[in-house]
């Protein structure tokens, strides 16, 4: 009794460590959030611990964690690809729900940047089912971000002016700054396609007070460029240019993206009406460097690739269950056959056995032959999978295999019925 207790005792601590193993995981993972938008450095130091101590400690959850949140760190789309679905992996094995759904949120967005919106309006909208069974109001808010930039692309302003709102909603919900401050530039940037500069304007200037709250330096930099853009086309070309000015100026190939090259490009455009040709041809090349950087670092095509390999081995691995599945249905069906078969040769035989006194002795021999033959015609039956395992289902070797079966129970059905028949007639003379 001592020794189970001392045995019960050991499991319970190791498990409570395990526990507090897992719980310090969690909890570096949370710290690496902290910086996620002020010091990428600090983050991925703290992501790769959460890696490393999740891999010695094979926790699934932890590691669907890290690779998350590498993927979000990834500047290079063909290795965030490949972070995200493993992530996402990993969360299905643990089945966490929460970690699937901002998995799949971040699938749809590389989808989506890789223009294929079929697959990106699928994998956000079972963000959405997840987050809304999680109560992810942040993750939702994201999600509907997702699905604004959908119809945006599309031109359909009307819906993802909508579909921002509703971002707009949750993230104040979830009480995030920086994610409100976010769905607010959206919400001013739409506004900008259908030519609403005057609510453009308010929303940007709602959105550059929320980002100062924050050290977001992309949130920063997409609210100047949105309101140096509105300021240009609005007439307003002194408040414009400097609004610009700092933007257009950036030379830093790292912190080239999307709203760097757009403030280039309307900056030019100011240059050009201020007739500064020199400086507008000088910033002209710069734009193109710029954008030649920027294609250079967009992995589309790889990335392309990468997704279909993905969802062809998903589509494989989704084909081969289903196929175990209908295998499993078939052997179950099979062995109620098989037992169904097994209940009535009992019966039959049961039959004959009961009623042997009132069967004549050529009915009675018809009976034990037709027994016996269902019977060994049962077990030819039952052996047949096996025989097709040994020929391979060869034609040739099939028959030869089931006559050799058939040579080996010829004279055991004989030796039975001539017993059977003797034992029954004694029976019955009795």
């Amino acid at each position: 009794m001592r020794t189970i207790f001392c045995i019960l005792f050991f499991f319970i601590v190791a498990d409570l460590f395990a526990q507090l193993d897992t719980a310090s995981i969690d909890r570096l993972y949370t710290h690496s959030k902290k910086f996620w938008y002020t010091n990428r450095d600090s983050s991925l130091l703290y992501l790769n611990k959460v890696r490393t101590l999740s891999d010695q400690l094979n926790y699934t959850r932890g590691k669907g964690y890290a690779a998350y949140g590498l993927g979000w760190h990834e500047k290079n789309i063909y290795q965030q690809f490949q972070h995200y679905t493993q992530a996402l992996e990993y969360f299905n094995q643990c089945h966490d729900l929460f970690g699937s759904g901002i998995a799949l949120n971040a699938i749809g967005l590389v989808y989506g940047f890789i223009g294929d919106e079929q697959k990106s309006m699928e994998y956000t909208l079972r963000s959405i089912e997840y987050k809304k069974q999680t109560n992810d109001w942040g993750g939702l808010g994201y999600s509907y971000i997702n699905l604004g930039h959908f119809f945006s692309n599309k031109k359909d302003y009307e819906q993802a002016l909508k579909n921002y709102q509703h971002a707009l909603f949750y993230r104040i919900k979830a009480k995030d700054p920086l994610g409100i401050g976010y769905a607010q530039i959206n919400i001013s940037q739409v506004l900008t396609y259908q030519n609403k500069w005057r609510e453009a304007m308010i929303w940007a200037k709602r959105a550059k007070l929320q980002i100062q709250l924050t050290n977001d330096s992309s949130a920063h930099i997409w609210t100047t460029y949105l309101t140096g853009h509105i300021l240009l086309h609005t007439g307003k070309t002194d408040s414009a240019y400097h609004q610009l000015a700092p933007l257009a100026q950036i030379t830093n190939k790292q912190q080239y993206n999307l709203m760097t090259l757009a403030a280039k490009s309307d900056f030019i455009q100011l240059l050009k009406q201020r007739k500064d040709f020199v400086n507008a041809f000088r910033l002209q090349e710069e734009y193109q460097a710029a954008k030649d950087t920027l294609l250079k670092r967009d992995k589309r095509i790889e990335t392309r690739k990468l997704a279909n390999e993905y969802e062809f081995k998903l589509s494989q691995k989704e084909r081969e269950e289903h196929e175990k599945k209908m295998i499993t249905q078939i052997l179950r069906r099979n062995n109620l056959e098989y037992l169904l078969i097994t209940v009535i040769v009992f019966i039959f035989f049961a039959i004959i056995f009961s009623g042997r006194k009132f069967f004549s002795e050529k009915i009675l021999s018809a009976l034990i032959f037709i027994g016996l033959l269902l019977l060994f015609e049962f077990i030819l039956v039952m052996t047949d999978p096996w025989v097709e395992k040994l020929t391979g289902t060869e034609p040739v070797f099939k028959l030869i295999a089931n006559l050799v079966l058939a040579l080996l129970i010829l004279p055991v059905h004989h030796l039975l019925e001539t017993v059977s028949k003797q034992k029954l007639l004694m029976f019955r003379k009795k």
